[in-house]
């Protein structure tokens, strides 16, 4: 993948994420500055910004699965 391609990937999970890109920055333990500055293109993402932004979000994606999993065991039967 181009690093053009990319950086378009990165910014465009950082808009569609479930939280906010400060809170997607964080997580994924890189500066806010960092994931702004791709988003807007006066930044191309590196591999391991991209590497990191990816983890953080798959495990976002099994925490949900998981408490949703949890939040429908707790329903009465035939309520899901």
């Amino acid at each position: 993948m181009s690093r053009r391609m990319l950086t378009q990937a990165v910014a465009r999970a950082a808009r569609e994420a479930p939280a906010s890109p400060r809170a997607l920055a964080l997580a994924a333990g890189i500066p806010p500055s960092t994931l702004c500055r791709i988003e807007t293109g006066e930044r191309e993402a590196t591999e391991a910004v991209a590497g990191a932004v990816a983890a953080t979000l798959r495990e976002w994606a099994r925490d949900c699965v998981r408490l949703a999993e949890r939040i429908e065991n707790a329903l009465p039967e035939g309520r899901e």
